[in-house]
């Protein structure tokens, strides 16, 4: 099977077999490998408006009196290059998280974050530890590493942070 779908980065093979792939402009989508239907459509920004006191992502907004319009740099609002959902087996090294939720990438507002697909809630985000990274891991210790690719400021490193303590 084949899709006209713009995948933009990596794919992801989910702990039940489906694959999570980041699309542009700004949606996650989760396919059927078998005969490739899509599961499922999340667009990004649903997550904004369903999170108005964890607003990180409103940073590419432009706000009027009575409005906002959004600024896209021509590859999507926050150019998302990663999302993988917790998978089962490290459920417990992360209480604080449930086993499906998305480990996203927003490489153009250095930010990662977990958010819940079926609520579309923001549950923990970090945004300026790392400079245009990509691939957000979960470690089975309860920490994430990030790839950071610290553009124009040097090499690029492995970042590990506890989602707990920040550290």
């Amino acid at each position: 099977w084949a899709s006209n779908s713009r995948v933009d980065h990596s794919l992801y093979f989910g702990p039940q077999g489906q694959i999570w792939g980041v699309m542009s402009p700004d949606r996650v989508r989760v396919f059927n490998p078998l005969n490739g239907n899509l599961i499922n459509d999340l667009p990004m920004k649903k997550w904004v408006h369903r999170n108005p006191s964890v607003d990180p992502l409103g940073v590419r907004q432009f706000d009027y009196d009575d409005k906002s319009t959004w600024i896209n740099n021509g590859g999507g609002y926050w150019h998302p290059n990663d999302a993988e959902p917790l998978p089962e087996h490290l459920a417990d090294a992360f209480p604080q998280f449930e086993v499906g939720d998305l480990l996203m990438s927003y490489r153009s507002l250095n930010l990662i974050f977990v958010v819940s697909p079926r609520s579309s809630e923001i549950k923990w985000w970090r945004m300026g530890a790392w400079r245009r990274q990509h691939d957000p891991d979960w470690q089975s210790d309860g920490s994430i590493t990030v790839f950071n690719n610290n553009m124009h400021l040097g090499t690029s490193t492995i970042v590990k942070i506890d989602p707990k303590t920040y550290e």
